[in-house]
């Protein structure tokens, strides 16, 4: 009868310390979301934000276009327009109409369009303009894009939908 007892009260106490040591997750919010990576994402305002540079540079001026929904980056286009039809955008020229070789193979065309699809998801998934990955024989375009960013989510902050011009002599 002893052992009866003894067990009982083992088990007893055994519950007791359980549900004391469960707590009370009703004063603990279900979503602390101060913590979570989209609580930086969320300092942006929605909206579509533009970015170019304050010249032309071989015949052409760079701009992104950057769309935040829901703190987040939804939509991005990098591309650059012709000084001589505005209509011309650099990603849709040929290879005889924008010859462009990397420097490893001069028999390889390397094309915006080729590339400019990677520096576009790579913005997309920056956090910072820093985070925007360079792209070989595609350089100065990445840096540029990293000033175009760092232009464009000063403006999401404010919620600022003007046209951000980058003088990028002077941002050097």
């Amino acid at each position: 009868m002893k052992k009866v007892l003894s067990l009982l009260l083992i088990a007893a106490l055994s519950a007791t310390m359980l549900v004391a040591c469960g707590g009370d997750d009703s004063s603990t919010p279900a979503d602390d979301s101060t913590s979570t990576p989209d609580s930086v994402a969320s300092e942006y305002v929605d909206g579509t934000y533009r970015a170019e540079s304050a010249t032309f540079n071989n015949g052409y001026k760079e701009f992104l276009v950057v769309t935040y929904k829901d703190g987040k980056v939804t939509d991005v286009d990098f591309d650059a327009y012709s000084e001589k039809d505005e209509t011309v955008l650099k990603s849709t020229l040929t290879i005889e109409e924008y010859p462009m070789f990397t420097g490893e193979n001069e028999d390889e065309p390397y094309q915006p369009s080729i590339w400019y699809p990677t520096l576009e998801e790579s913005i997309k998934n920056a956090a910072a303009p820093a985070d925007v990955e360079l792209i070989a024989d595609a350089t100065h375009s990445c840096e540029n894009a990293q000033k175009y960013l760092a232009a464009i989510q000063e403006a999401a902050k404010k919620g600022d939908t003007e046209v951000q011009v980058v003088d990028l002599k002077a941002a050097e």
